[in-house]
């Protein structure tokens, strides 16, 4: 998408305007309905028909239109985050081409891929299967770490790690978060 945020404020507003005509609209009845002493969850909208919840309808309107807004939101930004990521990619891509004098185009991808994916998703070292990440899962390996181990656990993933313990420590002392 070229313009991420236009195309978002756009949509939201496009549902914004349609779903304030129609609240306004209600608003108006509920408003005539007050004023001739009838009660607006009980609105009759003709012979025959059910009687109507105003109140209801409105705040049901509005949690509809806040819906739509999270929904159209969520679609835009998931569209511009992908077209970033592929943009993003091409441009390490020539980036290693430069880098490497182009001998990566003639190297098995493998070699010198780096994924901009992983490098968004918090893996700066790679994904599973990257140089680093093997080297470092040899190493606890030969020194006879297995996965439940708290210093392996500690070692491939140091963020999580740390919060669990601070979580604890301020736990201990009576603070939770």
């Amino acid at each position: 998408m070229a313009n991420c945020k236009k195309i978002k404020d756009d949509a939201i507003n496009e549902i914004n305007t349609s779903y304030n005509t129609i609240i306004s609209s209600v608003a108006i009845n509920i408003e005539d309905y007050r004023k001739k002493g009838l009660d607006p969850r009980k609105y009759n909208p003709g012979p025959g028909k059910p009687l109507v919840d105003l109140i209801a309808l409105t705040d049901e309107l509005n949690e509809r239109k806040k819906q739509n807004i999270r929904d159209i939101s969520k679609k835009v930004d998931e569209e511009c985050l992908n077209d970033n990521e592929e943009t993003l990619q091409t441009l390490v891509d020539l980036a290693v081409i430069w880098v490497t004098d182009g001998i990566s185009t003639i190297l098995p991808k493998h070699m010198t891929h780096i994924d901009v994916k992983e490098i968004l998703n918090g893996k700066p070292l790679g994904g599973k299967n990257s140089v680093v990440n093997k080297l470092r899962d040899d190493m606890l390996d030969k020194l006879g770490l297995d996965e439940k181990n708290d210093i392996t656990i500690a070692i491939k993933d140091p963020v999580k790690t740390t919060t669990k313990v601070v979580k604890d420590i301020l736990s201990n002392v009576g603070i939770h978060i």
